[in-house]
């Protein structure tokens, strides 16, 4: 008999599941609250060696670096404008590149395009109000009182999860870390294309990309100060806007004129601090992404999509629902915990007072943690998609 699985949340982790699953034979269904998606939240991301592995194991990786922009180089500037770091990311892994920029919109609505082509059903506005684990199977109850009977229930659902607390109660809320991230698209000629600028102030970062065409993606951190999450939507546009040129808009770079020239500003996504959660499954319920293991900025990504990857070949290889679920909790527990413990170490040096710091803690740091040699633990990890697990 076919396994049925069922998919809550169809962004990155759960599309990309979706497409590791239905190419795996699994009868695979995803349901996503939102109507669209891929939709226009969230700007771009940047893929490194990792996450692009993971892509190119299951067949994806094609179609989406046609929507990107390959990055050869990694420049990192102080605030002033001052030149702290030039990396070289150039050359390729394996028939693929090492880093990729892309619109978080274009990934998410290749990887469903994929998803449907390898089988998958994509549902779109379906709420998950609770579900109910037994030996034989899931019910999956939404809020539009329809129920879904499945062999196992798999919660791509966010760090807000529905499905997290349907496994366990005790799971502790996000806490908000105090930044937002937002981001834009502007049209300014002179970046040259396939270079990630990273402009480091006191509390935050400034990434910026350009396409050979002149259109420059960018996303930044805005300290938020003591508001919390419920109140930052009472602040304008324009607020926004005195804030970022207040961040980033007083040196000699670029960014006060990407803000100033930026028709429309994305919509503010508040950031939450890493958290270790006890709880990954229960029978045949489990999560992953940043449902699982929120890690924080710039590390959720690649992580989400080996999970992804992982879970498709344990259910593949494994028969005994429950078993599966563990020997994907086993085989990615320490990585993401290693990931967890490196994002609170850059969250603690992101707040350090003072301006000297910069060029003393944050450029090593990104130097070695996140493009050196010490990250190999990182972007050299392979999903191994064509091994077989064995329990």
């Amino acid at each position: 008999m076919t396994l049925r699985a069922t998919i809550v949340g169809a962004g990155l982790a759960g599309s990309l599941t979706a497409v590791a699953l239905a190419r795996s034979g699994v009868g695979t269904s995803v349901y996503e609250a939102y109507l669209d998606p891929a939709g226009t939240t969230g700007g771009f991301l940047n893929l490194t060696a990792n996450a692009l592995g993971a892509l190119h194991s299951v067949g994806c990786l094609e179609q989406i670096q046609a929507r990107g922009i390959v990055v050869n180089r990694l420049c990192l500037w102080n605030g002033e404008g001052r030149l702290l770091g030039r990396l070289s990311r150039a050359g390729r892994l394996a028939n693929r590149p090492m880093n990729l920029s892309i619109m978080r919109g274009d990934l998410v609505s290749v990887l469903r395009d994929e998803a449907v082509r390898a089988g998958a059903e994509v549902h779109t506005g379906r709420w998950l109000a609770g579900a109910t684990s037994s030996t034989g199977g899931v019910t999956a109850q939404f809020i539009d009182g329809a129920r879904v009977e499945c062999d196992v229930l798999v919660g791509a659902d966010g760090t807000h999860s529905r499905v997290r607390r349907v496994i366990s109660n005790a799971a502790p809320p996000p806490e908000y870390g105090g930044h937002c991230a937002i981001d834009g698209v502007t049209r300014l000629p002179g970046i040259a294309a396939g270079t990630l600028h990273l402009v480091v102030s006191r509390q935050g970062c400034f990434q910026y990309t350009a396409k050979p065409d002149g259109t420059v993606w960018w996303n930044a951190l805005v300290p938020t100060g003591d508001l919390d999450p419920a109140e930052l939507a009472g602040i304008s546009e324009q607020g926004w806007r005195s804030r970022l040129s207040a961040q980033y808009g007083q040196g000699d770079t670029p960014c006060a004129a990407l803000i100033a020239q930026c028709a429309t500003l994305g919509r503010p996504a508040p950031l939450y601090l890493p958290q270790r959660l006890a709880h990954w499954r229960r029978g045949r319920m489990v999560v992953l992404g940043d449902a699982a293991h929120p890690v924080g900025y710039g590390l959720g990504a690649g992580l989400a999509l080996e999970d992804a990857v992982v879970l498709g070949r344990c259910l593949r290889d494994i028969d005994d629902v429950p078993m599966a679920l563990t020997a994907y909790e086993s085989m990615r527990r320490s990585r993401t915990e290693r990931a967890l413990r490196a994002g609170t170490r850059y969250g603690r040096f992101r707040n350090l007072p003072g301006r000297g710091w910069l060029d003393v803690a944050l450029a090593p740091l990104y130097r070695r943690y996140f493009w050196g040699g010490a990250s190999s633990w990182l972007l050299a990890y392979d999903v191994e998609w064509h091994r077989q697990v064995r329990v």
